[in-house]
C-alpha cells in the first residue's frame, strides 16, 4: 500500500518535493526512482536478514527504510542516544546481519570482532558504509517490518515487532485527525519527537505531503 502511494505521486505531482533535507531533496518522483533502484541493490546482498539502520537525520534514512520495506525485510533503528552496550544488545537481540550506517568509525571499534565484511553505498547523496555481522539468526514475528527498540529505565532495551499493516493504520488514524494533504504545510514539529513514530512519517506520504528533516548530533528520524 505504502508503495502503491508512492507510485501515485511520483505520476500525478513528480516535481514536488517529497523529502527535504538541509543538503538534498528529492521530488516524489526522484524518490521513486532511488526506492526501485536501491530495493534491486539491497535485493542482492541482504539475503532477507534484519537489517539494522544508524544514520543521522538524513532522505537517506526514508529512502532505505523504503526500499527495505518494498523487499519484506525487517528494519531495525538504531537510536543516536543508545549506549555502546544498547547498541550491542539491539543488534544480537534482532538478528541483525547487516548495518548501514554513516558512523562508520565510531561503531567499527564496536563492531571489530562481529564484521566479517563491508561495503559502501551511496543513497540520496550520502555515502553509507554496509557492515555484515556474523551475529546468529533469530527467529522474528511473521510479518514482521520494523523492531523499534526503547532503552527503559532499567536493564536492556526492549524491542517491539510492528508488522507493515499496523504502522500504515496509525498513519491513516494520524492523517484523518490532523487533515494532512499534499497542500498542508510542512510539520517542523521537534524532530526527535516528531519522527520516534514512523507512522507519522509514513502519514505524509499517504497523503503526498513533504518530509523536512534537520540534521544535529541528536536528532535523527527513528521510522
Amino acid at each position: 500500500m505504502l508503495q502503491q502511494h508512492l507510485s501515485l505521486y511520483a505520476h500525478t505531482q513528480p516535481n514536488n518535493i517529497a523529502l527535504q533535507g538541509q543538503d538534498f531533496s528529492l521530488s516524489y518522483a526522484e524518490l521513486q526512482r532511488a526506492v526501485v533502484t536501491l530495493q534491486s541493490t539491497l535485493q542482492a546482498i541482504t539475503n532477507h536478514a534484519p537489517v539494522a539502520i544508524a544514520i543521522e537525520n538524513h532522505p537517506a534514512w526514508v529512502v532505505l527504510d523504503l526500499a527495505l520495506t518494498a523487499n519484506a525485510l525487517p528494519v531495525v533503528p538504531i537510536p543516536a542516544f543508545f549506549s555502546p552496550t544498547q547498541v550491542q544488545h539491539a543488534l544480537q537481540d534482532a538478528g541483525v546481519k547487516i548495518l548501514i550506517t554513516d558512523q562508520a568509525s565510531d561503531l567499527m571499534p564496536l563492531l571489530a570482532k562481529q564484521i566479517d565484511a563491508e561495503n559502501t553505498l551511496v543513497v540520496a547523496g550520502k555515502t553509507l558504509t554496509l557492515f555484515y555481522l556474523n551475529i546468529p539468526a533469530k527467529a522474528l514475528p511473521p510479518n514482521t517490518a520494523k523492531v523499534t527498540y526503547t532503552s527503559g529505565t532499567t536493564g536492556n532495551p526492549k524491542g517491539v515487532c510492528l508488522s507493515l499493516e499496523a504502522m500504515l493504520q496509525v498513519a491513516n488514524s494520524i492523517q484523518l485527525a490532523t487533515q494532512l494533504s499534499a497542500r498542508s504545510a510542512p510539520l517542523r514539529i521537534a524532530t526527535r519527537y516528531f519522527a520516534r513514530k514512523r507512522s507519522r512519517r509514513v502519514c505524509q506520504f499517504t497523503d503526498g505531503g513533504l518530509c523536512p528533516f534537520t540534521a544535529s548530533s541528536t536528532n535523527r528520524v527513528y521510522w
